[in-house]
């Protein structure tokens, strides 16, 4: 939930490049052979209705730069609900609304202070959260 919430607020450009780097050397390290080609031509023809040559789409990746993922970080992941999954027993669990309340507090302390927070969700029970909300 931080590391999406971050998007919306600090992108730096060097992280923006290394992931451009990446997404372009795993494009080409997929297209190893005769199966791989097939199943991208028949996934590019499905999704666009067109073969697109390689030129085309490193540019597209190119033209993506920091500002880009901001305004569709915030367009997609700023305030919006979240969505909670559990494995274990879900009692200690925190409800909803404290997963909303630590999104806004987390956006709120990065829009203003710039602060690096880590969010540490244990895995059967939550001691912060008892500490900071005793019964």
């Amino acid at each position: 939930m931080y590391e999406m919430s971050k998007l919306c607020y600090r992108v730096s450009e060097d992280d923006v490049t290394r992931a451009r780097n990446q997404m372009k050397s795993s494009l080409l390290l997929h297209i190893d052979g005769t199966s791989p080609v097939a199943e991208d031509i028949g996934r590019q023809l499905l999704t666009y209705g067109r073969r697109i040559p390689f030129t085309e789409l490193f540019a597209r990746i190119d033209a993506v730069d920091a500002k880009t993922v901001k305004r569709v970080a915030n367009r997609f992941i700023f305030d919006k609900d979240v969505a909670i999954s559990a494995m274990e027993p879900i009692q200690s669990l925190p409800d909803y609304n404290w997963f909303r309340r630590m999104q806004d507090l987390l956006a709120t302390l990065l829009d203003y202070f710039s602060l690096s927070l880590v969010l540490l969700v244990y895995k059967r029970s939550c001691i912060w959260r008892k500490k900071a909300f005793p019964s």
